[in-house]
């Protein structure tokens, strides 16, 4: 079939969550005889149209002008979508979905809605209204975890919904030619190791991990930091741990490569992600690849991912003192290490993006009428 995705950023100069998992998406699609095409606003320095992919990505000028512009930029994909007749519209997020909506209006095409995260809970009476008839207009809406899906038909009152989580590259994963090793960040064997990877914005609830870890130090166990990331908070955060006078035990890498984090995962022994709100973290499920426990919080949908004293610790947000304790446990028991580590291994299989599109196909064909399964 012929699939038009949504998108509001793309790569290569956009590679959050979202961003990335719209490539894989488009990878999948595309690499089954799918003709995809990714519509997205445009990045200055990058081509209009671009086909270096399996697929066709069309970067189209959205205005800086509120309201006004997400009708401008609707009006010119829709232009795009007269001309290419797709089968199917999929919107990457509800912000996505007025676009969705407009084609359908006009040109009768239906269109799926994937919720990313946050942007299935609009703020304010006028947004609810928009959304509310975008994704009531949609054949299917899909959420990213059970209590997402469960929110959205208790607000939206939305029937047609399905719960399909992020996917990860599970082929890409090569461990044999490895570029980071704990010499190169003057990290001696033996030295546990706990890693957070992500931007540096508030939300992220880094300087909760950080005070954490002073507790950690101040018990007596020697061990490093490593927080890969950059953001608008990494100087609060650098000032902050100079505050705790711990500077020598924690690393900053600032950004690097998507290529390289697994890398840097596979030398870690602990992965924490102490946010105070997130989607799907995708970092999660990477850090499960590597074989990694994982301590986090009790942000919407973790418990779907992190099964609390099996394959990681679920802790409140902003807790240092229960960030620090579950660490700990992991730290000084290697039996607990040992099977939260092989546990993630096999538990992130069902994650790979080759079964998470087969569940998207059958959502596309059942809004295309092309088969009567569930």
């Amino acid at each position: 079939m012929k699939i038009m995705i949504l998108v509001k950023r793309f790569p290569p100069k956009r590679i959050g969550g979202t961003e990335l998992a719209t490539l894989s998406i488009a990878n999948h699609l595309s690499g089954k005889d799918h003709q995809v095409h990714v519509v997205t606003t445009y990045d200055e320095g990058t081509r209009e149209a671009d086909s270096k992919h399996k697929f066709s990505v069309h970067r189209i000028h959205f205005p800086g002008i509120r309201f006004l512009g997400v009708f401008i930029f609707s009006l010119n994909v829709l232009r795009l979508a007269y001309d290419l007749k797709p089968d199917l519209i999929h919107a990457q997020g509800v912000g996505m979905g007025f676009t969705a909506l407009v084609i359908k209006k006009l040109l009768k095409i239906k269109y799926v809605i994937w919720g990313r995260g946050t942007d299935v809970f609009a703020e304010g009476k006028l947004k609810r209204i928009i959304s509310k008839m975008e994704l009531r207009g949609a054949c299917a809406v899909i959420s990213l975890t059970n209590k997402m899906e469960k929110k959205i038909k208790e607000t939206y009152a939305v029937k047609n919904s399905y719960t399909i989580p992020n996917g990860i590259e599970l082929d890409k994963f090569d461990f044999k030619n490895r570029k980071i090793s704990r010499e190169h960040l003057d990290i001696p064997e033996g030295i546990p190791l706990i890693t957070f990877v992500g931007n540096l914005r508030r939300v992220k609830g880094v300087e909760y991990l950080i005070k954490a870890f002073q507790i950690l130090l101040n018990s007596g166990r020697d061990c490093k930091l490593l927080i890969i990331g950059d953001g608008p908070e990494r100087k609060d955060l650098i000032s902050l741990v100079d505050t705790l006078g711990i500077q020598k035990n924690v690393i900053f890498t600032g950004s690097i490569p998507r290529e390289n984090i697994m890398d840097y995962l596979r030398i870690s022994d602990i992965f924490v992600l102490p946010s105070l709100s997130e989607g799907f973290p995708n970092v999660i499920l990477e850090a499960m690849a590597a074989g990694l426990p994982i301590v986090t919080t009790n942000f919407e949908g973790s418990s779907e991912i992190v099964e609390d004293g099996v394959n990681g610790f679920i802790v409140q947000t902003k807790n240092p003192k229960a960030l620090a304790d579950s660490i700990a446990e992991i730290l000084d028991d290697f039996n607990v290490k040992q099977s939260m580590s092989a546990r993630n291994r096999e538990a992130v299989a069902k994650y790979d993006w080759g079964n998470i599109i087969i569940h998207l196909e059958k959502i596309y064909d059942q809004c295309l009428g092309l088969n009567n399964s569930d």
